[in-house]
């Protein structure tokens, strides 16, 4: 299971906390490549968003671009998917991420309406 399909479980409010997981169903491992985004001619369900901009732990592992590209406004979703995709190691994190530590950034959304 990718990054996005945890975040829609958030969303729905049935993701199960990390602790509750049975070791033989823990997450997979980041370096697993998972599909982007819905399939053609399915819906997204992350669409209806008002508000999307990225958020990254600063901290003394913060690379520069990560540090500079905090707080960062996106216009759709499309854009986002593309600055964080799921799937790549480290951690699904910012794809211009050059820490040594890997990536602890995320989107940030807020739902329309």
């Amino acid at each position: 299971m990718g990054i996005w399909d945890r975040l829609k479980q958030v969303i729905d409010g049935v993701a199960p906390k990390t602790s509750e997981w049975p070791p033989e169903q823990s997450p997979e491992p980041p370096a697993q490549a998972v599909p982007q985004g819905p399939a053609a001619g399915e819906s997204d369900p992350l669409q209806g968003y008002s508000e999307i901009w990225a958020s990254e732990l600063i901290d003394g592992d913060t690379c520069k671009n990560c540090a500079s590209h905090d707080g960062h406004e996106y216009t759709s979703m499309a854009d986002a998917r593309a600055d964080y995709p799921e799937g790549e190691y480290p951690a699904s994190g910012y794809k211009h991420c050059t820490s040594d530590s890997g990536c602890r950034g995320t989107l940030m959304m807020i739902r329309s309406g």
